[in-house]
This record gives structure tokens, sequence and C-alpha cells, in this order.
């Protein structure tokens, strides 16, 4: 015999009597039961091959915790779930996305201000790239992933030991999509995400064959430059002020291949111009600090 109780609000209430006298009842109390699962609000759209799921915190700067989830089918539709309001909403992009497929994948990355997470996904077969959700728009990541996605392919995204400034992205392939062999290869990619309190500037590179990611961060007067090298390369970081004058000279060597982070402090406000060269590319920020 079923004796557990379903989930839900349940009400008691207490009573006593005296000889000689009626009952007298207490206050009502109540409580909720959440022992088990409770089917919240449907998503709007039907759930296929390639759906997915994540936690991504109070994203959007709301009050509430936030879900973003994959319908999947070769579908493009995403929606955010709002916990508090138990309720599904369209989450749109600006930006071109892939149908989502077999092997499609979503995760978050908790940064310096843990209430909230940047996702990340993979779209799935027929797809390869990484790609992230900031400013209304899932953005294409780069380089482009090592292997082709297939059945049973996951991605997540772990803490780098610099926080705030970076995350790792790490990606399992799954089975080959062409003839189904499975495969053991796991990899995994520094990646630097926007936390909504930290300035970044972005700054192009050589493509998939030379720096894959540069970028100058701006947080409480100290600046950070973070990069990924595909090769050992000479590298030169310079500080200018706005009369040309140069301030610092953070870094100036050979580095392996690899990431990478150069750290300083911008001494007073004003303007200031960061090069960066890398053997003979040159990068060139402009930073105001206040």
């Amino acid at each position: 015999m079923e004796t557990r109780l379903a989930n839900g609000d349940y009400y008691w209430q207490t009573a006593s009597r005296s000889a000689g006298s009626g009952w007298k009842t207490g206050p009502v109390h109540s409580f909720r039961l959440q022992g088990g699962w409770e089917r919240l609000a449907d998503i709007p759209t039907r759930v296929g091959d390639g759906g997915a799921l994540a936690y991504c915190g109070k994203f959007f700067g709301t009050s509430s915790d936030i879900f973003i989830a994959f319908v999947g089918g070769g579908d493009t539709v995403c929606y955010a779930y709002v916990d508090e309001y138990n309720r599904w909403v369209r989450l749109y992009s600006e930006e071109y996305v892939p149908p989502q497929n077999i092997g499609a994948a979503l995760s978050a990355h908790r940064g310096l201000y843990m209430d909230r997470g940047t996702p990340y996904a993979i779209w799935g077969i027929g797809d390869n790239y990484f790609r992230f959700y900031e400013w209304g728009r899932w953005t294409q990541g780069a380089p482009a992933l090592p292997e082709d996605i297939g059945p049973g392919a996951s991605l997540a995204v772990g803490r780098y030991h610099l926080q705030p400034y970076g995350a790792y992205l790490y990606f399992i392939p799954g089975s080959d999509p062409r003839n189904g062999t499975p495969r053991v290869s796991f990899w995994r990619k520094l990646v630097f995400a926007y936390d909504g309190q930290t300035k970044v500037q972005k700054s192009g590179g050589m493509g998939d064959e030379g720096l894959y990611s540069n970028q100058m961060i701006l947080a409480g007067g100290k600046g950070v430059i973070a990069y990924v090298l595909d090769r050992p390369a000479n590298v030169r970081i310079a500080v200018f002020d706005a009369a040309g004058r140069r301030v610092a000279l953070p870094y100036a060597g050979r580095q392996d291949g690899g990431h990478h982070l150069v750290r300083w402090h911008f001494k007073g406000a004003g303007a200031y111009f960061v090069l960066v060269d890398i053997d003979d590319e040159r990068h060139k920020f402009k930073v105001v600090v206040r």
C-alpha cells in the first residue's frame, strides 16, 4: 500500500477539550512537500534529438534562477526558463545559429560574480564550432572544434586557476558521425568570459593558424592581457600614456605556445594605449581609467 504523501500543500490543526467544555482549536499550520519530482511549466516547443539544458544562475541581471534549453530536432529555437515565475521565454539571437541536432550540449561559465553564468553551447552534428551567449546573440567562438561533433558529444565549463579572467571549455566529440566509430579523445580550451562587471576589449588574430584569442581586460585599475599562442613567439607588451610616453613594459621576451596572462597596475586616471607585439603582428588597445 502506498503511504507516502504526494508533493503539494498540506494543512494541520490541533484541538483540545476538557470535561464540561467543547473542543478548542488552535491555529492552522501548513507545509509544502517537495520530496519528489514536480512537473513544471511545459517547454513551448516539443523537444527532439539534440535537446539540452543548462543552469545559468541569475543570468540577464534578474533576481531569478535561469535555465537555458535547446529543443533539438533540427530546430533553431532556444528558450530561457525563469524559475521565479515558472515560465519559459524565447531566447532570441541577432546572429545566425545552426540547427540543433544530435550531439548538441549546453554548459555555463561561473565567473567572479558567482550569481550568473555565461552559456556556452555546441549545436550537434553538422556544425563544428562552439558559441557563447551575450548581449542578445550567440557569438561563434574560434578556432573550430578539434574534431567533428558526433552522437554522445558533450561540453562542460570548468574554472581556470586565474579566475575571474577565464575558464576552461571541455569537449568530448562522441562517436564519429561518418561511421559511428566510438572515440576516446578529450579536449579543453581556455576561454575568456565576460562577467558583466569587467570591461573587456577583443582584438582580431591570425585566424586558425596564429593568435587564437587576444583580450584586454580592465578591472579596478588593473590591466590584464589574455592571449593564446599556438606556437612559440616573441612577445612584447608596452603601455603608453596619452602623450605617447611609455609608462610600463609589462613583458618582453619569448614565450612557449599555450595560454598566457600578463598583469599590471595603471598609475592614475587617464587614457592609455597598450601595444601587444607577437612576432610581426601588432594589437593595439585603448584604455580609459577613471
